[in-house]
């Protein structure tokens, strides 16, 4: 069983009450989870309002949100790197609004261009129709770098918990295809299934069973459920396919990887998915840095939990300026 955790953490809990009781059906649950998000981000410290937004639709699916950082020249002189923001919710949830305060955060303290995805969700589209979505959003992203005030060379790829995974599949096609990728930012991905983990790693990959039970935020039965939704009846499991899911191919798969930056919390189910690209990474020749958090479950800097939520966000932001900048 997890544990122990902060003191913030079980502060924000207690003062929170008992868990509400949620509806059976998916769509519901996913517009309570979209709605909580949105409105605890009113609860955390202010952005810049300097920063400019934008939302862009680059294809008749795919609508980006781009944030673009208080600047004296337009576009921004040097032309300043780029983020391709993958936001999280098990490939059923999210939108563009869900992290508008992370993108804020990292367009303005960075500096950089982010451009947020807001990707078609398995809800109402097959998988892998979002990484298909990610992808296109990427492409558009690095073509048009220029018009953003962006330098093509320094495009990196971020996303949380699934949209860590998602964005761990771009970089891997981007690589694949001899395509320009600065740096990949993997922010608790949701990014590889216990049950395919290669053997080589098996014995790292632990926390499905550390971190069980009825943990905060995401326990992993709501982890399980959200992989296997991934997969039509009768189907290969999607989680199981190394296209989507890379990591199921060991360090082979990650040759040729940009620099790369990991974060996780120790007490996530999703702890030993980040661990474990750590070291395929490393183990093919990348370079690759990764940071714990102890004390926290899954993405709780969503929540106004003050202290620990600004670390996480100091650290996010010395993880992409070590990616942008090579430091």
């Amino acid at each position: 069983m997890a544990g122990p955790y902060d003191p913030e953490w079980t502060a924000f809990e207690k003062s929170m009450g008992p868990p509400p009781v949620l509806p059976e059906d998916i769509e519901s649950r996913v517009e309570i989870f979209n709605e909580m998000l949105v409105q605890f981000q009113k609860l955390l410290p202010p952005t810049d309002p300097g920063i400019q937004t934008r939302d862009e639709k680059i294809n008749p699916n795919v609508t980006v949100r781009i944030y673009t950082p208080p600047s004296t020249s337009a576009p921004p002189s040097p032309p300043l790197p780029l983020i391709l923001f993958i936001h999280g919710g098990g490939y059923h949830a999210g939108n563009l609004s869900t992290e508008d305060h992370l993108c804020r955060h990292m367009c303005s303290h960075t500096p950089s261009i982010v451009v947020s995805v807001d990707y078609r969700l398995c809800l109402t589209h097959k998988f892998p129709t979002p990484i298909e979505d990610c992808y296109a959003a990427y492409k558009w992203a690095y073509a048009n770098a220029a018009s953003l005030g962006a330098d093509p060379q320094k495009c990196l790829v971020a996303g949380g918990s699934a949209g860590g995974g998602a964005a761990i599949a771009v970089v891997y096609r981007l690589v694949r295809r001899g395509e320009d990728v600065a740096g990949l930012v993997a922010i608790s991905p949701m990014s590889l299934h216990p049950d395919v983990v290669p053997v080589a790693y098996r014995a790292q990959h632990t926390a499905y069973v550390e971190n069980g039970g009825a943990i905060p935020v995401v326990n992993a039965q709501d982890a399980m459920a959200a992989f296997a939704m991934l997969s039509e009846e009768g189907c290969a499991p999607a989680y199981a396919n190394g296209e989507w899911f890379p990591q199921t191919r060991g360090a082979e798969a990650f040759k040729g990887f940009p620099r790369t930056w990991v974060f996780n919390t120790d007490l996530e189910c999703f702890r030993d998915d980040g661990g474990v690209l750590e070291l395929e990474v490393r183990d093919a020749g990348g370079v690759v840095r990764r940071e714990v958090m102890e004390g926290w479950p899954h993405y709780f800097w969503c929540f106004p939990v003050g202290g620990g939520g600004d670390e996480f966000r100091r650290r996010l932001v010395g993880g992409l300026r070590w990616v942008i900048g090579g430091d």
